[in-house]
């Protein structure tokens, strides 16, 4: 490599032999004022970023919606089973598919909040209960009761508080349960 002065106060470090990877450069930029330095590594030789690429048949993709149920592997495994030649797409591109299509069961606006309560107010009728809902200029908050609160007051568990961490995993479509914390 070799270096070029610019100025005084740039650089650039080139490869010297021209058979060299020439999309190998170094930028090294110097603010005497600022006291500070800054460098530009461009090394794309080195680390490929293809274009993003998520083309999948219309048959497979309808076969992915068939089973949104299953896990990735499983569903890996059936798609293999039933015939579909699935080498050519990467675990990723599977994965992309399956969540874009399970997320139209649930994601009702680009707001996650607005689509949260609506998905939320459909279940009303399943023991579902609204404690919360706050939507202001300055706060957004939400909170609801479940089903499990009911179950553990027919159980005759006494408890004064409960604090639940759950998340909506997408590529599984279903809430999972993380944390109960009770007192």
């Amino acid at each position: 490599m070799t270096f070029e002065e610019n100025d005084a106060l740039d650089g650039i470090i080139t490869p010297e032999n021209p058979s060299d990877n020439l999309d190998q450069k170094v930028i090294v930029r110097v603010d005497l004022v600022l006291n500070a330095a800054k460098v530009d590594i461009y090394h794309e030789h080195l680390h490929p970023h293809p274009n993003l690429c998520i083309e999948m048949p219309n048959k497979l993709r309808k076969e992915i919606k068939m089973y949104l149920h299953l896990t990735a592997i499983e569903l890996k495994n059936h798609l293999q089973r039933k015939g579909f030649d699935i080498s050519k797409y990467s675990p990723k591109r599977l994965y992309f598919w399956k969540s874009v299509t399970s997320q139209k069961l649930f994601k009702y606006y680009d707001n996650h909040i607005e689509s949260a309560c609506q998905l939320l107010s459909e279940h009303e009728t399943h023991g579902f209960r609204w404690c919360l809902n706050i939507k202001d200029s300055e706060t957004i908050a939400i909170s609801f009761i479940t089903l499990l609160l009911e179950e553990i007051k027919n159980h005759n568990i006494n408890i004064c508080e409960i604090y639940l961490d759950v998340t909506y995993k997408t590529a599984r479509g279903r809430y999972e349960l993380y944390d109960i914390i009770a007192d």
